[in-house]
């Protein structure tokens, strides 16, 4: 008997060692559904609408902000967001999607300006990367996102 169950628990090993899971493959249409999903979240930051801006990430999204601590989930990042100058001019390029599976990332570059009330504007200008995952639902959200400037670090004052 004991040789008989060892071959049934093997038996039903190698049958579940052979069927592989299905995982989506990433096609072009996943790619061009972030690409629009993108030029959403791009709306969402030139109305400086934070809410909306959050709701593109999962959340306990990571944000790696410049010159920041690492910003967690979506209340700190409203609360990141909401305490920048607003934002007058940004725009951000799409160079590259590529993924595998549930999991892409995308890759470009941005441009913006702040404009604090009292002060003057604060161009900017630098490059991104998101991490994306598709969500049970079919749409995909930003996982982890990094972005930093391409302008050099302002001098000390002295």
């Amino acid at each position: 008997m004991r040789h008989g169950l060892t071959a049934f628990v093997l038996a039903g090993l190698l049958t579940a060692c052979s069927q592989q899971a299905t995982v989506p493959s990433f096609s072009e249409a996943d790619a061009a559904t972030i690409r629009v999903t993108a030029d959403a979240y791009v709306k969402a930051v030139r109305e400086n609408n934070w809410t909306a801006w959050a709701d593109f990430y999962v959340p306990d999204a990571l944000v790696l902000a410049p010159n920041a601590p690492a910003i967690r989930g979506r209340d700190a990042m409203v609360e990141w967001a909401r305490a920048l100058p607003p934002v007058t001019s940004f725009t951000r390029t799409s160079d590259e999607v590529e993924g595998s599976g549930d999991i892409a990332y995308l890759r470009g570059g941005y441009q913006w300006v702040l404009s604090p009330p009292n002060g003057p504007a604060m161009p900017d200008s630098g490059k991104y990367i998101q991490i994306w995952r598709r969500q049970p639902d079919g749409t995909w959200k930003i996982v982890r996102a990094i972005f930093n400037s391409d302008l050099p670090a302002a001098a000390p004052q002295r």
